[in-house]
């Protein structure tokens, strides 16, 4: 019987779709919370929207994301 084994295949994920996970699955859990896809903006940036129901969430929420993120030389907007 042959014996095949998988590799695993680690790769290193660029630093928006990095970010990006971080907010989705932390406040992402959150029902009344939807994270759109990742866009990558004109500027060459990155924009990450976010809706949430509920104005009094929403604020509370825009008090903990930072709203502009700088790895090196790329900005992430939120």
């Amino acid at each position: 019987m042959a014996n095949h084994r998988r590799r695993a295949q680690i790769r290193l994920s660029p630093p928006e779709f990095t970010y990006l996970n971080e907010i989705k699955f932390s406040i992402g859990n959150d029902p009344l919370v939807q994270v759109e896809p990742l866009r990558q903006l004109p500027s060459g940036g990155f924009l990450i929207t976010i809706r949430v129901q509920g104005m009094q969430k929403a604020r509370a929420l825009a008090t903990l994301i930072i709203a502009t993120k700088q790895i090196g030389s790329l900005r992430i907007q939120v």
